[in-house]
This record gives structure tokens, sequence and C-alpha cells, in this order.
């Protein structure tokens, strides 16, 4: 039999089991539900240009899910996945840590590129026109360190910065200037011969779906990382073989 200590343990203590028991059972029930909203990351460029594609197509099939997507570098959404207020995120390289899992999804190919127009030989790059992306230009500075991989600093003297890779291409319609930019995003351009490749070097960088490593998975995350990973995986337009070859070769 309780104590009378016992008996007013019980009284107090029962309450908050009940509804411990009750948080756990709506949050499994939660788990095992394929509707409801995942959030994901990415880069903003190719998610918007892409990826928000692929969003809108898993929604189609998926009536029940809603997306909230943000855009941003990895320096940004990463944080955001580790404290919980992402499910996802894509990014450029895969995180070397114990509780975060990184599945690869594409290869996204970038190339020097000028309007047809241009008949300036990308010789001096280094006094060459440049448009870039934003005040550092990543995929600017990864393609000078393949096409120059001897010369330890570049110093540009003549840069315009934009920040949308749209804005990159309107630019480079209207003046003799060059840029680095993803195969997908320049296609049209090149198949309507609008702008061209200026060099034959390839910038490959990586694309990667990361999520916490977590046993709880919810079902309709695992059901939406199924399908994201099949379909980039049968996806030829952001690693641009097609385009590469015709107009490479």
């Amino acid at each position: 039999m309780l104590t009378q200590e016992g008996k007013e343990f019980k009284s107090r203590i029962t309450p908050i089991l009940d509804e411990f028991n009750r948080t756990m059972t709506g949050f499994q029930n939660n788990q095992d539900q394929a509707a409801g909203t995942i959030r994901i990351g990415c880069l903003p460029e190719v998610g918007q240009s892409f990826f928000y594609g692929l969003l809108l197509e898993y929604q189609d099939l998926n009536p029940e899910v809603k997306f909230q997507a943000h855009f941003g570098l990895q320096t940004e959404t990463i944080p955001m996945l580790k404290t919980g207020d992402l499910d996802f995120t894509i990014v450029w390289h895969p995180l070397l840590s114990e509780n975060v899992r990184s599945y690869h999804l594409l290869e996204e190919r970038s190339v020097l590129v000028t309007r047809t127009q241009n008949k300036k030989a990308f010789s001096d790059f280094e006094s060459a026109q440049w448009i870039t992306y934003e005040k550092r230009d990543l995929l600017l500075f990864q393609f000078l360190k393949l096409y120059a991989p001897r010369k330890k600093a570049f110093a540009l003297k003549n840069t315009s910065s934009v920040n949308s890779q749209q804005s990159m291409v309107q630019a480079l319609l209207n003046q003799d200037a060059f840029a680095v930019l993803p195969l997908f995003t320049v296609e049209p351009y090149i198949r309507s011969k609008k702008l061209k490749i200026a060099s034959d070097v390839v910038l490959k960088n990586d694309l990667y779906l990361l999520h916490l490593e977590n046993q709880m998975l919810t079902k309709r995350a695992s059901l939406f990382k199924k399908f994201i990973l099949n379909r980039c995986r049968s996806q030829t337009l952001v690693s641009g073989f097609s385009v590469s070859q015709q107009v490479l070769l």
C-alpha cells in the first residue's frame, strides 16, 4: 500500500505522465503521416531555376504535402538544418559531421561565357571585362584557379557585380564581357546562339542533399528524400552533358 507521501506523489505525477504519453503519441502519429510541411534550404540560383520545379512536381503528386523553401548559401542553411529549422538543405559540398547525412545529387557544370558578337579573345583575363555574382564570385575564382593553376592571386581590374545569375546573363548580352555561369542557366542562350562558350575549361561542382541523422525521420521526409534522389540521378539538365558535348567538341 502507498504511504501518504506515495499517494501525494502519485496524484502529482499522474497528470504529468498522461500529458507526456499524449505528446509522444501525437508526435509518433505525426512521424507516420505522409501529409504535412517539408522545410528545405537550397542554393539560390539552382534552387529557383531547377529544384523548385521538382518541389512543384512532388506537390502535384502529393497534394497533402506543403513546402517551405529557403534560398540561401550553405553558410546560412547548414546552421538552420542543425537547429531544426530545416528538414533538408542542398549544398555544394558534403558536410563531414557525425550527425549529418549527405547524399550526392547532381554534378553542376559551369563554363566561361560571353555574347556571340564578342570578337575579343580570352587571353589576358585580368584586364578583361567581367560580370560577377556579387562582389566575391566563388564560381569565377574556382574557374580561374582551374584555368591558371600556377597563379597564386588574381587581380581583376574591370568588374561589374550583380546579385543574380539572370542579371549576369542580361549584362552579358549587352556588352563584350565574360562571366562564369552554370551550364543549365546559359543553355537556352547557347542554343539560340546569343551566348557562346569562351573556354574549353569546365568547372565541376557536386550538389548534395543533407539532413540530420535521425532514427525518427518522418514518413513524408523519407518519401521526399527517395523522390528527389531518384529524380536527380536520372536528370541530365543540371549536368549539362548534352550541351557540353554539342558545344565543346
